[in-house]
């Protein structure tokens, strides 16, 4: 329900008349014509604060109530269309990675015995036992749709025996806009996840129309080779058919590497401590005003503190030093460009009471004692070029090991501290536009500035 539609029900509700709210509005000292009134009230025009205080005196809401059509009247003035991607990152951000799977168990099957293959079943077996023979021994490659669930879940099972060699290209939906680019962010959910177990996947994109798509047109639209064995799938992955054919698997592989080479990544994978922070220094370098951050604690490393810093860097590794110097680049390189960085009130707490947080990863970084931490905190907060925020936690739940990086240059960093620890940049634009329209909202309504009383 958007604002005006449900403005329009409290006043039915109330049975309040448009000439009860005009005669309030000029108690309250408003020159406010019936005319005027009528066509705010339509949504013709814009409803501003003030007015929509005097609108909710009149109603005589309920608490609820009136937390509820202030909240789509946020929704209302950042633009109803926008605030649909807004909270389709947002859902997208709290299940980080989405667990949920269909854990697959392995089916004695004759692969060579198996060609036309109809029904689910049929399918999920033959595709989970092709995909586990060749897992970590033989080279993957798919050329498919992230909404085929028996694929991701059949990937992410075989995960937890260890990486394996996949390629995969997709179509990302070059008319996003029609679709607040639902059907691109579903894609991003269904491949991150994949990449945060198994750095070895690789994905590429190209654009199509895919609302318009003419694949329910064409009989196998779709395929996977692995190892010897090639897997067609209809459009619907309702139909299948296994080959073995060695001319057509030469050749259908060769069509893959053909439009492989013709398509763009979609993640760069960062496999290292090291490599993810030669990976922000170039990134921040190419920031030109501004960027977003966004995890659970507190954004520590940017307190331009060097006696600070080095003091809970373990030198001890053999990194030590390098660290040390990428972080003094970085903070050089951010000087003069606008940071916003976003955490949790929670996330402070604990990082108060822990010395430990998100951006210091344990492996690199010691604990900082009681007596720096709060040091810590005003040091960040009085850096004038950094604007620190805490995150309405009633509006986003942040996973924990979650950072999330957006930089005007068009790139995004997604770092998850999970088993691998893998770190991702993002590049395609429909999603960075969406994830920065996020933060966007995110600073306008749901977060407050955190200041430091220290001068």
């Amino acid at each position: 329900m958007t604002f005006i539609q449900y403005l329009d029900f409290l006043t039915k509700k109330y049975q309040v008349t448009t000439s009860e709210i005009l005669d309030q509005f000029h108690r309250n000292g408003f020159t406010m014509t019936k005319h005027n009134l009528a066509h705010k009230l339509s949504g013709d025009r814009d409803i501003n604060e003030v007015e929509l205080a005097t609108i909710i005196e009149t109603l005589c809401l309920s608490p609820q109530e009136a937390t509820q059509l202030h909240n789509l009247y946020r929704q209302y003035q950042f633009g109803e269309d926008a605030y649909t991607e807004v909270a389709l990152i947002k859902r997208y951000i709290e299940h980080f990675p989405d667990k949920r799977m269909m854990r697959m168990t392995s089916t004695p099957i004759d692969l060579n015995a198996r060609t036309e293959l109809n029904g689910a079943q049929a399918i999920r077996e033959t595709l989970f036992a092709l995909l586990s023979e060749a897992w970590g021994k033989q080279e993957i490659f798919i050329y498919c749709q992230p909404e085929f669930d028996d694929l991701i879940h059949a990937l992410l099972t075989l995960c937890e025996q260890g990486s394996s060699n996949v390629s995969q290209i997709i179509s990302l939906n070059n008319d996003c806009k029609t679709d607040h680019n639902l059907y691109n962010i579903h894609c991003l959910k269904m491949l991150d996840r994949l990449i945060v177990h198994n750095s070895s996947h690789i994905v590429h994109y190209y654009y199509d129309q895919v609302n318009a798509h003419i694949h329910g047109l064409k009989i196998f639209p779709y395929f996977i080779i692995a190892g010897e064995h090639l897997l067609l799938l209809s459009h619907n992955f309702k139909m299948a058919f296994l080959s073995h054919d060695i001319i057509l698997l030469r050749t259908m592989r060769a069509e893959f590497h053909r439009i492989f080479e013709r398509t763009l990544p979609l993640f760069e994978v960062i496999p290292n401590d090291i490599a993810y922070m030669q990976a922000c220094m170039q990134i921040e370098e190419s920031t030109r005003s501004d960027f977003y951050t966004l995890q659970y604690h507190p954004c520590v490393i940017f307190n331009y503190d060097e006696a600070l810093t080095r003091s809970y860097i373990r030198m001890d590794t053999p990194y030590g030093d390098l660290m040390l110097q990428a972080i003094r680049t970085r903070w050089q390189s951010l000087e003069h460009i606008t940071g916003h960085h976003f955490h949790t009130p929670a996330g402070t707490e604990e990082f108060l009471n822990t010395g430990i947080t998100t951006d210091m990863t344990p492996k690199l970084f010691r604990p900082l004692s009681k007596e720096d931490r709060q040091r810590a905190l005003d040091a960040i907060l009085n850096v004038p070029s950094h604007k620190h925020f805490e995150v309405n936690e009633d509006f986003l739940q942040i996973p924990q090991k979650l950072m999330i990086a957006c930089f005007d240059s068009g790139q995004v960093m997604l770092s998850y501290q999970g088993e691998n620890n893998n770190r991702l940049v993002l590049k395609e634009r429909s999603l960075y536009h969406s994830i920065r329209n996020f933060f966007r909202y995110l600073e306008q309504y749901e977060s407050r500035q955190m200041h430091s009383c220290v001068m």
